[in-house]
């Protein structure tokens, strides 16, 4: 088999949160293989096993939080100047431009 190209399309975002603050404890990227044209979709049960290794990752990342996990599109990935959190109760991603100040650090032979 001769391969001519191989892709990655994101097709989910798996967002484990704090479910009572709202705060995004991690972002996955869930990628389908286009290999030669031809879309390799991940089954159901991947997906599954995706949302708990995440899930599993950020309850010991962040242990005392209670962490929920859910299923964006690939348009939740997080954007750079935007900061992310979940609204709870509709259980959704918001996106907000971060209003913490930028730091810039300069490089070593600039000091």
């Amino acid at each position: 088999m001769d391969i001519k190209s191989i892709e990655f399309q994101t097709t989910d975002v798996v967002v484990a949160y704090d479910s009572e603050t709202g705060d995004v404890l991690h972002v996955h990227q869930v990628s389908d293989e286009v290999v030669d044209g031809k879309r390799h979709s991940n089954d159901r049960g991947a997906l599954e096993a995706e949302r708990d290794l995440v899930a599993e990752l950020a309850r010991k990342q962040f242990p005392g939080r209670t962490v929920k996990v859910l299923t964006a599109g690939p348009d939740a990935m997080p954007k750079p100047g935007m900061r992310q959190r979940v609204d709870v109760r509709a259980e959704r991603v918001v996106e907000e431009i971060d209003p913490r100040p930028r730091r810039i650090i300069e490089p070593a032979e600039r000091r």
